[in-house]
């Protein structure tokens, strides 16, 4: 197969979210074994986007915390920063919120020798404000936009992606995320795939099928690598992209056991570096490797989904159906 295949391994680094908390009784649980994830991915030159939380919120400011593990991520990759909206358990969204909350995440980590230029927002919350405060700051990549996805938390904080339905990175038009053309930051959206697409976002439907480690990777890295082939078939240009996202806590003993998983994932990152033309890329080299917004294309075509076969959909819903697959952190 002609053209490149960019794997963009990120990471929501972060104190745990419930139920997990309950369930392991651990805030921080997954940590320990970032440095065994940081071993395998070093034995592939595997390279990660680590997005590391550091929210007003003193407990879930992972840097403060563990700054020797978060230069040992760094050395295999990309820190970037994750910040989440809210404050004592509730919802704030406000432009004054927004800005001291991501200026003083920004500066923390800037300040222990971190460039920071890429950006995942908490549960993926992503507006006109966020994007013009990250601008402001300096930040050159957002990976906040998983296209399709549409959730209401329990708190109320509502997030809304349907307005994209490529997951081709694009420079957000000004004061909508979800449309091409205008900002200098790069959205690069995470991995996912529809069933059925179509252009009028109320009727366009997309599952989630690839996105999030914890849901193939570690369980079953041969279908996992598959679903990357099959994204890298229906890829509109020369040039693929595939973003996986996970969680430390997703390497958990659970219904396999850590180590269990530690071994797929090593399996993962075999097969797919094995793929003709495959490589793996931080936030900021995507985005040093697409073309800049005043030359990219902003056009329809720009917007149009990967498009499945009859056959595909089919095969793609029996799978669903006969084993289903836990639908990815939307808490993060």
């Amino acid at each position: 197969m002609s053209g490149t295949l960019k794997i963009a391994l990120t990471y929501d680094v972060e104190r745990n979210s419930p139920p997990i908390i309950k369930s392991t009784g651990s805030v921080y649980s997954g940590l320990d074994l970032m440095p065994e994830v940081i071993d395998i991915m070093r034995a592939h030159r595997a390279t990660g986007t680590w997005y590391i939380a550091h929210d007003t919120e003193e407990q879930n400011q992972i840097a403060r915390h563990f700054p020797d593990l978060v230069a040992a991520m760094a050395a295999q990759g990309e820190i970037g920063s994750h910040f989440h909206f809210r404050e004592n358990g509730v919802v704030r969204t406000d432009e004054a919120y927004q800005r001291q909350g991501l200026t003083e995440a920004t500066r923390f980590l800037r300040s222990l020798g971190h460039k920071v230029t890429g950006f995942r927002g908490g549960n993926l919350y992503l507006t006109p404000v966020t994007l013009r405060i990250l601008e402001e700051l300096g930040y050159e990549t957002d990976s906040s936009v998983l296209p399709g996805h549409r959730v209401v938390m329990n708190d109320g904080l509502a997030i809304d992606h349907t307005g994209r339905r490529s997951c081709e990175p694009y420079y957000p038009r000004e004061g909508d995320p979800w449309s091409g053309g205008g900002n200098r930051l790069l959205e690069i959206p995470m991995s996912a795939a529809p069933i059925v697409s179509f252009w009028t976002p109320l009727v366009s439907v997309l599952v989630n099928y690839i996105v999030g480690i914890s849901n193939l990777v570690v369980f079953d890295p041969e279908r996992a690598a598959q679903r990357v082939r099959i994204i890298r078939a229906k890829w509109p240009t020369k040039n693929a992209l595939v973003v996986l996202s996970a969680h430390p806590y997703d390497f958990l003993d659970g219904r396999m056991s850590a180590q269990d998983k530690l071994r797929n994932f090593d399996r993962f990152l075999a097969l797919v570096g094995a793929m003709p033309g495959a490589s793996f890329a931080t936030a900021a080299e995507i985005r040093s490797g697409w073309a800049p917004p005043d030359s990219a294309r902003c056009t329809r075509a720009d917007r149009a989904p990967l498009k499945l076969t009859t056959g595909e959909v089919r095969v793609l819903r029996n799978r669903l159906h006969r084993r289903p697959v836990a639908p990815p952190h939307t808490v993060s």
